[in-house]
């Protein structure tokens, strides 16, 4: 019997790859006075779910990446979010 075959071996790669999914990516960024605040993906802006922590607004992505913008709710007017490319 091959390591391909092999159940157990199965069983383990299907585990650590199941345990690589769970794990979210997550970005850090904090907003400077004045400025926009750049996220990695514009499917984060378009699709992602947004939830208030405190004063920070935490964005989660169709595939589970993480956006946390500390002190987003800071101010009065909250910096505008732009993604690498662009997209508003």
């Amino acid at each position: 019997m091959n390591a391909q075959s092999d159940p157990k071996t199965l069983a383990l790669s299907k585990a650590a790859q199941s345990a690589q999914a769970a794990q979210k990516l997550l970005h850090l960024v904090s907003p400077e006075a004045g400025w926009s605040v750049q996220v990695p993906k514009a499917s984060l802006l378009t699709q992602g779910d947004y939830a208030r922590q405190g004063l920070d607004l935490l964005i989660t992505g169709p595939d589970g990446e993480q956006v946390l913008v500390t002190d987003y709710f800071l101010t009065d007017s909250p910096p505008d979010l732009v993604a690498e490319d662009g997209a508003r």
